[in-house]
């Protein structure tokens, strides 16, 4: 198991770089009150004319500046949160090599005790394989891997597969703490898939393309009006009137833009976290043909899903700049943003929006991936398994991965034929459990691609029926005696469907 200096000293120098940052934040901070203050003096002298080029000037200056260190300022926030984030990441890997899995994901809600072996090998819950392995930054990865666990493959080439891409992760740890702490920058709910699904189904804002044809000629007439106004050429106030019009258009049709707005709110975090993954997996060339594959997908020409989602991502940083009640007062009282941003975002959709879903599931599975390829880098002493179809078994000294090096006591294990039968005899306390868990939880391990905890390892794919934890249930009247019944009957019918 991974030695723990490893990550203290990653948290040491995350911390050290945090302090760094946000001092460069409080120079940036201090730029923009001082921009804020000789804005409010140019405004002030526009009551008290005449009105030379000075003043405007300091007010067009004072302006872009604010927005250039408001730019400057998000991306500081941004750094200082990845830096918050990657510290949190590498404490959660200490406490886990440590054996505390207080603050790992139990996967309680994936628990089936009709399963053919989850509640008996401890796939989910307290002190789980599922702790162990998931550190999925999207909901739905978190889905795929539980999948992943509870139905794991019985095709050699998919499982080979899996292990190619599993093993070109754990070979690049960094860009696995990279992905996720880009990953885990945004939070999203339950319903993402829901209110994606909504926002791409919503009809255009505007029904008419010749409407914004308009509003890009008023634009036009609007800066030469102004240049006229610095220029001398006419009243310094005839710019002042055309625009506070054009702010009493915009506010015309606040309320539907302010819908458009939330609507796009409830899939911002999702998109911004889709956006930060994808452009992680653009910065790296996979040699596994699946990961290889996944990333094809999402780079495929004129639907690149980094291009995509970066244009996107630009969308949602304008709507977030309308919070700033002076820039949304400046740039629709110029421009009429509000008109463009809408726009922009109805053009995006026409565009790429047959191609959201299937991006998602590409990312996710990569997501699902480099959980097991963190699996890998915690445990280097475990191996990838072979596959050989010329026994069901042959196991050297297996122990189980979810116990600490120090109560681990290690066995051999063979079956060459399904018509071979052990019997495990032995004292109460003796292990007997434990041991047929380590051979149960390292076959779930070979089989859904990940390493597992052995000196070698060589196994056929089957599938796994445990029965070692059946309970009565008074309240459906099944007594103890009625419940193993039940269980036999249970495997009785896998039995019949096995290959």
């Amino acid at each position: 198991m991974r030695n723990t200096d490893f990550f203290t000293g990653n948290i040491q120098n995350c911390v050290s770089e945090l302090v760094k940052v946000r001092k460069i934040r409080n120079f940036v901070t201090a730029g923009k009150l001082l921009c804020v203050a000789f804005f409010i003096w140019g405004i002030y002298k526009l009551f008290f004319p005449p009105v030379d080029f000075v003043v405007y000037a300091v007010l067009c200056v004072s302006v872009i500046l604010f927005i250039a260190l408001s730019v400057k300022d998000t991306g500081i926030v941004d750094q200082i949160n990845q830096l918050k984030i990657l510290i949190k990441i590498n404490r959660t890997e200490k406490e886990y090599i440590e054996g505390d899995f207080t603050n790992l994901d139990t996967g309680e809600e994936f628990m089936d005790p009709s399963h053919e072996y989850s509640l008996d090998l401890d796939i989910f819950g307290e002190n789980s394989l599922f702790q162990a392995i998931n550190r999925t930054v999207t909901l739905k990865s978190r889905k795929l891997l539980a999948g992943w666990l509870t139905k794991p493959l019985k095709d050699a080439s998919l499982i080979v597969s899996r292990q190619n891409s599993v093993r070109e992760l754990a070979d690049d740890s960094y860009w696995m703490y990279k992905f996720r702490c880009r990953g885990a920058y945004a939070e999203i709910s339950e319903s993402e898939s829901f209110y994606i699904q909504k926002w791409l189904e919503e009809p255009d804002f505007f029904k008419k393309t010749w409407i914004i044809r308009i509003i890009y000629i008023v634009n036009a007439i609007s800066l030469m009006i102004l240049l006229a106004a610095l220029l001398d050429y006419i009243n310094p106030y005839v710019p002042v009137y055309l625009f506070t019009a054009q702010l009493f258009i915009v506010l015309f049709t606040i309320k539907k833009i302010n819908s458009k707005s939330q609507d796009l709110n409830k899939v911002s975090a999702t998109i911004d976290k889709y956006y930060e993954l994808i452009d992680v997996i653009e910065q790296k060339e996979f040699q596994s043909d699946r990961l290889a594959d996944v990333r094809d997908m999402l780079m495929n020409g004129e639907r690149n899903a980094g291009f995509a989602f970066k244009e996107l991502y630009k969308i949602l940083n304008g709507f977030d700049q309308r919070n700033n009640i002076l820039i949304w007062l400046l740039l629709n009282a110029l421009f009429m943003r509000d008109f463009h941003l809408v726009n922009l975002v109805d053009k995006w959709k026409s565009k790429y929006g047959d191609n959201i879903i299937g991006w998602m599931d590409a990312v996710e599975e990569i997501d699902a991936l480099v959980s097991m390829g963190n699996f890998s880098v915690n445990h280097p002493e475990y191996i990838f398994p072979q596959i050989d179809k010329g026994t069901v078994a042959d196991i050297r000294n297996t122990a189980h991965p979810l116990l600490r090096s120090t109560v681990k006591v290690s066995n051999d294990f063979r079956l060459k034929s399904m018509h071979e039968i052990y019997i495990l005899t032995g004292a109460n306390m003796a292990g007997k459990s434990t041991f047929l868990r380590t051979i149960g939880v390292n076959l779930v391990l070979a089989m859904s691609g990940n390493v597992v905890c052995a000196e070698s390892f060589a196994f056929r794919p089957l599938d796994i029926f445990t029965s070692m934890r059946t309970t009565d249930n008074l309240s459906k009247g099944n007594s103890y005696f009625h419940a193993e019944l039940l269980r036999l009957k249970e495997l009785k019918t896998i039995a019949e469907k096995s290959d």
